[in-house]
């Protein structure tokens, strides 16, 4: 779902950039096309280092990842937000509907990042032997290095 809505967003703003070359509206769904397909290379960091059992690569890897998902669905509202202004921007007529395909976007990311942490896993053990997912404590021996 997050490879799609970073497709769409990649489409707008070749889009926009085409037929609104008079202004630079194309720059925020090229910001969030960019940071949603990003998330595929920290996602994979995140796996690995948990492969590898590096905990603080693990924690340092969900939180880039996460930085990179909320910047790329703010990205896409602004896309949304500033969809007003492309008829006092933009020469040319937009050809594309770029509110209906920023909803639909928007509704893709929502589910990606939602659903899996609605649902559990049917059929899977819950491992309880790791921590993770844990948050930081004071009273942690060892500090946070990265």
């Amino acid at each position: 779902m997050i490879a799609i809505a970073a497709g769409l967003q990649f489409f707008i703003s070749f889009e926009l950039a085409d037929q609104c070359e008079d202004g630079e509206v194309h720059t925020a769904p090229m910001v969030a096309g960019t940071c949603l397909a990003g998330s595929f290379v920290l996602n994979g960091a995140w796996l690995l280092s948990r492969a590898k059992k590096m905990k603080n690569a693990v924690r340092a890897s969900i939180f880039m990842w996460t930085a990179a998902i909320t910047i790329g669905v703010a990205a896409a509202g602004a896309v949304l937000g500033q969809a007003a202004l492309y008829g006092a921007v933009c020469t040319a007529e937009i050809s594309v509907d770029v509110v209906s395909v920023q909803y639909a976007s928007i509704v893709l990311l929502v589910l990606a990042v939602a659903a899996p942490h609605a649902w559990k896993n049917v059929g899977k053990k819950q491992s309880t032997d790791s921590d993770e997912g844990s948050p930081l404590r004071k009273d942690e021996e060892t500090p946070l290095i990265l």
